[in-house]
Order: C-alpha cells, then sequence, then structure tokens
C-alpha cells in the first residue's frame, strides 16, 4: 500500500508541475501583447520628444546667429527677497535686497568680485540696470513680480552694424 501512496504523491506532484508549466507560459503569452503596447509608447515619446528637441537647437541656433537683433535674452532668474545667484563662473553676483510687488519695484544689487565695485538700482517692471563685464554689454531686466519673487531676464545689449 505504501507503494502506490508513493506513486500517487509523485503523480501528483508532476500533473502539478505541469499544470504550473502551463499557466505560467500561458500569462507569460498573454503579457507580451500589453509589453508591445508599452513598448510602442515609449519609441513613439522617444521620437516626439527627439522631434521637439531638434525644433529646440534649430530655434537656438537662428537666434544664436541672428546678428542684426539689438538685444538677445541669455537667461531668467527667479530671486526672492535676500536671495543671490553667482553669475559668469563667479565673477557677478545678482541680489534681491527689497520687494514691493504692490508698487511695482524691486531693489537689485550688483557685486562685481574681480573688480570689488557694486552697483544697485530700485527698478520697476520693465526696468533694466545695465553694465558691462568681459567687453560686453548687459542688463538686468525685470520681467514680473510676484509676492514674493522678481523674476528677472539678463539680456545681452548688442551693438549692430
Amino acid at each position: 500500500m505504501s507503494g502506490s501512496r508513493w506513486w500517487r504523491g509523485v503523480l501528483l506532484a508532476a500533473l502539478c508541475a505541469l499544470v504550473y508549466y502551463v499557466s505560467y507560459d500561458h500569462g507569460r503569452d498573454s503579457q507580451r501583447p500589453r509589453l508591445e503596447e508599452q513598448e510602442r509608447r515609449f519609441l513613439e515619446e522617444r521620437n516626439r520628444l527627439w522631434g521637439e528637441l531638434v525644433n529646440l537647437e534649430a530655434r537656438l541656433a537662428r537666434c544664436l546667429a541672428a546678428p542684426d537683433e539689438e538685444e538677445a535674452t541669455v537667461g531668467r532668474l527667479g530671486l526672492r527677497v535676500n536671495q543671490s545667484r553667482t553669475l559668469f563662473d563667479g565673477r557677478l553676483v545678482l541680489s534681491v535686497l527689497a520687494l514691493d510687488s504692490e508698487a511695482g519695484r524691486v531693489l537689485v544689487q550688483l557685486n562685481f568680485l574681480r573688480e570689488g565695485r557694486q552697483a544697485a538700482e530700485e527698478l520697476a517692471v520693465g526696468g533694466s540696470l545695465g553694465f558691462s563685464l568681459g567687453g560686453r554689454d548687459w542688463a538686468v531686466v525685470v520681467d514680473s513680480l510676484t509676492l514674493t519673487t522678481a523674476n528677472l531676464k539678463l539680456v545681452e545689449i548688442k551693438n549692430g552694424p
């Protein structure tokens, strides 16, 4: 009797292994379309982003190659009161010392570290503080103000032909 129990146990284990293998293989096959759809979406998104990058590179090249423009925006900065940003490889520190969003005014300070000089001016929205650095002319323009942040643009002033 114990021999037949043993064979029944072996057959039951083999049957369980066969059921597990068939269900595993079926599960793997049923996941294939979902994985292929995810891969297709990923490739579409990658191609879309690649095309957008190419367009942005072309726009940047046009902006940099346009010598007839009098100024070109180099960067945008959002600074809070008593916040500073180091620019031009540590040669300039731009700080916002005070901000009055109701009056639309901001106090901007420039610290020229290598020259040891400072320039500060209270500016309205749209106002600018010009300066020269590295033989080029620049301006900090107040783009907009929120309750706590001054949004500034760093603009290179180009002399036309």
